[in-house]
């Protein structure tokens, strides 16, 4: 597909909640997932202070990926403090030269993306076919391999989730007898609704349920979870449904060296100029800091009050 110059826009402003590596969308009926996108040439220096929103991001990430390890009973060690120095913060670019045009593998400047699932079935005699550089152009703009068949290859939109260990897998053919590469496959069900009805049926008339075939909770032969072996569930693909992008808002602060516990709150303050008043009404016996520390100590036990106006 890539070959044929797809492209998928969105709209610079809203490109965070939609464009993220890993996330998937769908175009003109197709299903793909985004594998890469564009480094910024700007190299942070956008951002005030870097140290702070590193901190701010890592404990997000700790936060989430520690739960998730107790929620799956993952093998992963915990994330810690310690891990801190090795997070990398990257700057992506949304943006895209409205004189350039789309070139190949699908990109506009900013990223690249592919078919996912590469799974394809003829919409008549079932035949199935993953996709590879050789037949993706066969898979979608030509007939069923089949000589005899007429019909038209679609793509099945759906994975596998397991629910114990949280892996996504592609639906594909699992054979137990080693010595057979690439058979002859029909994808065949009662119901195209109910993927429990869905079979692999090969030449020889073996049927294999592959949501019956547990995850073994491997990764690259890794064992990610202690948890027993459990079955698959089928999950439908819908546009940036399977794994979405987590958005943290924070103001981009200077970096003063303020010792307060609402040291954000305070410089916020001052570079907004919100303090100002604050600032010509101050005694000359007192540092800014303190008056404003007065002002919050005396409404501090308002919440609803805000000393920034």
């Amino acid at each position: 597909m890539n070959k044929k110059g797809v492209r998928k826009e969105f709209a610079s402003g809203s490109a965070i909640y939609h464009v993220a590596k890993g996330m998937i969308f769908i175009n003109e009926g197709l299903v793909f997932k985004i594998q890469s996108i564009r480094e910024s040439q700007n190299n942070l220096k956008n951002i005030k202070n870097v140290d702070r929103l590193k901190k701010v991001i890592f404990e997000k990430i700790k936060n989430m990926f520690n739960v998730r390890i107790e929620h799956y009973k993952l093998t992963y060690p915990h994330l810690s403090d310690k891990n801190f120095t090795q997070i990398k913060l990257k700057e992506f670019s949304y943006e895209r030269n409205s004189e350039e045009e789309p070139n190949d593998m699908g990109a506009t400047q900013n990223g690249y993306f592919k078919l996912y699932p590469r799974g394809f079935r003829c919409n008549i005699c079932g035949d199935f076919q993953l996709i590879t550089d050789k037949n993706i152009n066969s898979l979608h703009y030509g007939n069923c391999l089949n000589s005899n068949c007429h019909g038209k290859y679609r793509q099945i939109a759906l994975i596998k989730f397991c629910e114990q260990c949280g892996k996504l897998d592609e639906i594909y053919y699992e054979s137990r007898n080693k010595d057979l590469k690439n058979p002859k496959l029909k994808l065949l069900w009662e119901s195209a609704d109910s993927p429990s009805t869905w079979r692999f049926v090969t030449s020889d008339n073996i049927k294999t349920d592959f949501l019956k075939i547990p995850c073994s909770h491997q990764i690259n032969k890794k064992k990610i979870s202690l948890s027993p072996p459990k079955n698959y569930k089928a999950m439908a693909i819908t546009s940036g449904g399977v794994v979405k992008p987590v958005v943290i808002s924070t103001v981009d602060i200077p970096d003063i060296k303020i010792e307060h516990p609402k040291q954000d709150y305070i410089i916020w303050g001052i570079v907004m100029g919100r303090f100002d008043s604050l600032i010509e009404s101050k005694p000359e016996d007192k540092t800014l800091i303190e008056v404003i520390d007065e002002k919050i100590k005396l409404y501090n036990n308002n919440e609803n009050y805000n000393i920034i106006k």
